[in-house]
């Protein structure tokens, strides 16, 4: 009996997080977006904003072309254009960055052999519910 009603739980828990969210598609990827957050496309910029409505996080998403331009390079433009504080080189490659507000910080990845990159930009309060890690690990590149 208790075995039945702890599955029911599992499945109704199951059924509740997938209708908290929706796959969106957009230009350069799919991302689901959560059911109290908003997404915005800038196709012009190839960037993806989305903000939670209670507007304590949000976060950016760019992926495009390098045009032959090194990380390196691409991550010190970022960093002098959003007055990052401090950046370091991942050992998988990825620099990370933080501003200078506190509450901000940035990931830029390149793919594709270099010929893209990803920049990420996540602003908002970091709890135990984190809603970044979640939203993140759906991004699918397409």
């Amino acid at each position: 009996m208790i075995k039945k009603f702890l599955m029911g739980m599992a499945f109704l828990l199951v059924l509740n997080s997938c209708a908290h969210s929706e796959i969106k598609e957009f230009k350069r990827f799919s991302i689901d977006v959560p059911e109290d957050w908003t997404s915005t496309e800038y196709p012009d910029a190839d960037t993806v904003s989305l903000i939670a409505n209670d507007k304590t996080s949000s976060m950016s998403i760019t992926i495009t072309p390098t045009g032959g331009t090194g990380l390196r390079e691409i991550a010190g433009a970022y960093m002098k254009e959003l007055k990052a504080t401090d950046s370091e080189l991942n050992p998988d490659g990825a620099y990370i960055f933080q501003f200078n507000n506190g509450l901000s910080h940035g990931i830029l990845r390149g793919f594709d052999n270099g010929d893209y990159y990803m920049l990420v930009v996540l602003t908002g309060i970091n709890n135990d519910d984190d809603p970044f890690s979640k939203i993140l690990s759906s991004l699918e590149i397409k």
